[in-house]
Parts: structure tokens; sequence; C-alpha cells
């Protein structure tokens, strides 16, 4: 059986890092679609649409897409391409590091994006178009909910709950069970004690409040 053609949307940093992994792996990409020129080593050489509405070239039933634009506060342009690529009869890519380590009692919905030396322990969930990225910790019976992005380094512990389109800052804590709202923004280096609410801004040792 034919591998699926790939189409990587973005031609950035996190572009570069999900390409490099994909091919490690094996896989070819088949295009890059972004209206800015293609710089990244990793990318140089694969054929470049600059219009997403180049997609049309592409039969959705041969191709799966990988969204790598990366991941900001406060950003939807994930969850708006993701959006108009599933309206177009497109499938998701889930990629995941070979040197991630994802227990066998944890899943990984459709989208999901696991990199390099993260971990994902036992009963965690990982809702589509997630981001977990370098070394980041989800403990046991976690859940993350989509389009959220949990930073480098970032440690989330047992039974903590992350809402949609949230940001978990490079290296912040969130402590056993706590939750966090959709939007909420958790600044680097944070420790998470208490629940987040929706849209909030949160940083610093005890997580104060901006």
């Amino acid at each position: 059986m034919n591998k699926p053609a790939i189409l990587m949307f973005g031609a950035g940093g996190h572009a570069s890092v999900l390409a490099d992994i994909l091919m490690k792996q094996g896989q070819s990409l088949t295009a890059v679609f972004s209206p800015q020129s293609i710089q990244r080593q990793a990318l140089i050489g694969i054929t470049h649409y600059k219009d997403d509405r180049d997609v049309t070239l592409f039969n959705p039933e041969d191709c799966q897409a990988v969204i790598g634009i990366g991941p900001q506060p406060y950003g939807d342009s994930r969850s708006k391409l993701a959006s108009n690529l599933q309206s177009r009869g497109y499938r998701f890519a889930t990629v995941i590091a070979d040197s991630a380590e994802v227990s066998t009692y944890a899943s990984v919905q459709l989208g999901g994006q696991v990199l390099s030396g993260a971990i994902i322990n036992a009963g965690a969930h990982i809702e589509q178009h997630v981001v977990v990225n370098t070394r980041a910790l989800i403990e046991h019976d976690c859940k993350v909910a989509s389009f959220s992005h949990i930073a480098p380094g970032a440690v989330l512990l047992g039974g903590a709950e992350i809402g949609p389109h949230a940001y978990i800052g490079a290296g912040a804590t969130v402590l056993p069970s706590v939750k966090v709202g959709a939007g909420a923004v958790v600044g680097a280096g944070a420790l998470v004690d208490r629940d987040v609410e929706s849209n909030a801004v949160v940083y610093g040792a005890r997580a104060k409040q901006k």
C-alpha cells in the first residue's frame, strides 16, 4: 500500500522540525504551502506553493495534511486552517517523534504532534491538533483539549486538565488535578497550583493573574 502524500502547511521553524521528524521516519513531503520563501534547510527542494488555494491541485483521498504553523498565544490560524482543509476533505497526519515516549494506554488524536523527548504517560488523553513540544511531560490521566500547546519542558502532573486553545509556556508546571481553562495562557516557568479561568493570563512562581 502506497504511503499518502504529505502536504506541509507552513515553512517556519515548527514546520522544519516536523519535516525533520517525518523524513527520519521514511516519509517524503510532496509539497509545502506558505506565502513566504523557503529558507529552512529541511524544506529546501520540496515543491513550494505560495497560495493555499493551490491545494485543489491534489486529491484529498491521496494526501495527509500537516499543520506546520507554530502555536502562538491567542492565535487561531491553526484552527482556521484545519477547518478549511477539513471542509475540503483532507485528513491530518499525526506526527510523533521516534524519541518521544507515548504510553500504550494513552491516546493522541488525529493531527496531534508529539516532538522529540516528550513523554505522555498512561491514561493521558491528547485531543486533535495538540502540540506537545520538545521534552514536555504529560503525566498519567491528564487531559489536553484540541489546539492547545504544551511548550518545551512544560510539565503537567497527574490528572491536570487543559482546555482548548490554551498555551502552557516553556518550563511551566501545572500541579495535579489543576484545570486550565480554554484560551488561557500560562507564562514560561510558572507554577500553577490552582485552577485558571478561561482566557486568563498567569505567570510567575505562584501563577499570578495578569
